[in-house]
């Protein structure tokens, strides 16, 4: 059997290893158009590679796949989750969960995934790189050709008899021109509520502020939610920030009880529960509340403007964060034109799509990693317990 897989990434490789174990002696060629395979992997969780999730926060896929749920939901019955820590870890990767359900090696360094994928995908595997496959005719020699090329358009993807749903941006850090804002770069607001005003689109986590705006898991989050939405308005919207997370209501007690406790205390020096020091002030300033204002003069116009900043602080979004690249693409192959359980083309059996290429993506938190190694796993059983090219 020989086997064609078009992109060096995540999916492609697991593919390969899944099929080097169920066919040792399987010929597959491995076409990487970039000097390095697995790249992307290697750069992962700022190097560190965010591999999976426990799910046990998640209680719904959607929340955490906003494109393709329903089909990961099928897909884990075959390759789950917990079989790819179970996978990672018979193959010599210990692995590590946070709190917050992220997954990391206990190395601590995204190589030694690499490492691992490279090491199972076996010698016999033969990888090229620097190497464009712009037509399937040049793979004319394989049996069954797997199609990992990633998120976007490629010139390959226009040859092939397929639906393309449109390819947009998506986890990526927000513009916002605002100087005061700007001047907090590094610090880390937890558990945060954001939403894109005039819509549905909202979420929450810990969001960074940058020198450029604003990043961090909420704002990535909800960049993904709202990926088509903000690529049809051109990147321009007014998000809204709940600093505290709470409901008005209880921001309100909380907000009474200080002051009332403090009376002759300047606002500007009570804080308010975890909000960092130089945030508070930020806000208070925001609010229209000047430095020398006590807790005992704080009427009630500026308590309500000062409610208004912790809930609903709104800034202007001026576009996407241009030195960071988008994490992943929104869009791909239509999951019409695959068979949901093979992953196989509908329009030609010779075919095979997983990983990002497909309109698939999920949130910040090793879920995009989680769908690489599901899909790469399903493509690769599917050839494998074809009886037709064995």
């Amino acid at each position: 059997m020989k086997v064609a897989i078009v992109g060096g990434g995540a999916a492609g490789f697991f593919a390969a290893a899944r099929i080097r174990e169920l066919v040792p002696k399987a010929e597959i060629a491995i076409f990487e158009k970039g000097s390095r395979p697995l790249r992307k992997v290697s750069i992962s969780g700022g190097g560190r590679c965010n591999c999976t999730n426990t799910f046990e926060h998640v209680g719904n896929l959607r929340e955490v796949y906003p494109r393709g749920y329903r089909l990961m939901q099928k897909l884990f019955h075959v390759f789950s989750p917990a079989d790819a820590r179970d996978w990672f870890e018979n193959h010599g990767v210990p692995l590590v969960a946070l709190p917050n359900g992220c997954i990391f090696p206990a190395s601590n360094t995204s190589e030694s995934i690499v490492e691992c994928l490279l090491r199972n995908v076996g010698q016999r595997t033969r990888i090229e790189t620097n190497t464009e496959i712009a037509d399937l005719s040049q793979l004319s020699e394989y049996d069954q050709i797997i199609v990992t090329t990633g998120g976007g358009q490629t010139p390959l993807l226009g040859k092939i008899d397929v639906e393309m749903v449109e390819c947009v941006p998506s986890l990526y850090a927000f513009k916002i021109d605002d100087t005061d804002l700007q001047n907090m770069q590094g610090i880390v607001a937890e558990n945060v509520r954001v939403r894109i005003a005039g819509t549905k689109f909202a979420t929450e986590g810990d969001l960074l502020i940058t020198c450029r705006g604003m990043s961090g898991p909420a704002i990535l989050k909800l960049s993904s939610y709202a990926a088509r939405n903000l690529a049809e308005n051109n990147y321009s919207c007014n998000v809204c920030v709940n600093w505290t997370g709470l409901s008005e209501k209880e921001v309100a007690n909380k907000l009474n009880e200080q002051t009332e406790r403090q009376p002759k205390k300047q606002i500007t020096n009570i804080g308010l529960g975890h909000l960092p020091s130089r945030l508070w002030t930020h806000i208070v300033h925001r609010a229209g509340i000047t430095d020398e204002t006590i807790c005992g003069s704080l009427n009630d116009r500026l308590r309500n403007r000062l409610l208004s900043t912790l809930t609903a602080d709104t800034y202007e979004v001026a576009g996407r964060d241009s030195v960071n690249a988008p994490i992943v693409t929104c869009g791909g192959i239509s999951l019409q034109s695959v068979e949901s359980d093979t992953l196989r083309s509908v329009n030609d059996e010779q075919i095979y799509f997983a990983g990002e290429v497909l309109d698939v993506d999920g949130i910040t938190g090793g879920y995009n990693l989680q769908a690489a190694w599901t899909t790469g796993y399903v493509v690769g059983n599917a050839i494998c317990n074809n009886p037709r090219k064995l």
